[in-house]
């Protein structure tokens, strides 16, 4: 990822946080991602960006999926038919699980799953082939 690694990071700390992660979990998710992206950011930047998040009071979310700037315009989402119920990347992210879940159970008991049921996130990986 060439451009958008600290809006990126940003993003990431709120939706992993907001999905339960713990903080440790986190940077290690981050230091990896990191070494990933060419030029990638300082150890110092990635970790300062932890420091400030936990000594917020209140949790925050990511910022919603309207804000074409964070998602669409940094090449890591495509948005799909499921987008148009959802504000928040996390919704997504919690319904799809859901989704999933429902499925293996249905698979499991050997019941069709109809064309509608299949949802396919369009969620992809950056223009560069990076995370």
């Amino acid at each position: 990822m060439k451009d958008g690694r600290k809006r990126a990071v940003f993003i990431l700390i709120n939706f992993l946080k907001s999905a339960g992660w713990d903080y440790d979990t986190i940077e290690e998710k981050l230091i990896a991602w990191n070494k990933k992206n060419g030029g990638p950011l300082r150890e110092v930047t990635l970790k300062g960006q932890l420091r400030y998040h936990k000594a917020q009071q209140k949790e925050m979310l990511p910022p919603n999926c309207e804000a074409k700037q964070y998602y669409v315009e940094m090449g890591v989402c495509q948005p799909d038919h499921l987008c148009s119920k959802i504000k928040n990347p996390v919704n997504y992210a919690l319904r799809k699980a859901q989704f999933l879940r429902m499925q293996e159970q249905k698979a499991k008991k050997g019941k069709r799953i109809s064309k509608k049921d299949s949802l396919s996130p369009k969620i992809v990986e950056n223009k560069t082939g990076n995370e």
